[in-house]
């Protein structure tokens, strides 16, 4: 079976400092895509239980950890500063004024 991180478009992740986030998850997999459109390296790491995404680096952002925001229970409480890769991958999507 091929590890593969399927769906649309675009997804909604949130960026925090590495190290910044932590887990309840008991056991994580991950899954290091090298082989990826962009060129650079991420490493997908999945819940064992139900094979749910829970957070990616990469290694474009190297201080960075992505963390899926439908994992995130205080999504309320996340603001919008700025959208990665929107102009290079998506050409399609706009973001509000003020966000760069």
């Amino acid at each position: 079976m091929e590890n593969l991180l399927t769906g649309g478009s675009a997804r909604a992740y949130a960026v925090f400092d590495l190290g910044s986030v932590e887990y309840s998850a008991e056991n994580v997999s991950e899954f290091v895509d090298t082989n990826t459109e962009h060129g650079f390296k991420m490493i997908n790491r999945f819940c064992t239980k139900c094979s749910s995404p829970i957070e990616m680096y990469v290694e474009r952002v190297p201080d960075g950890q992505f963390v899926p925001v439908g994992t995130i229970d205080q999504q309320h409480q996340l603001t919008v500063d700025e959208g990665l890769w929107g102009q290079e991958a998506l050409p399609h999507v706009a973001f509000k004024k003020g966000v760069k």
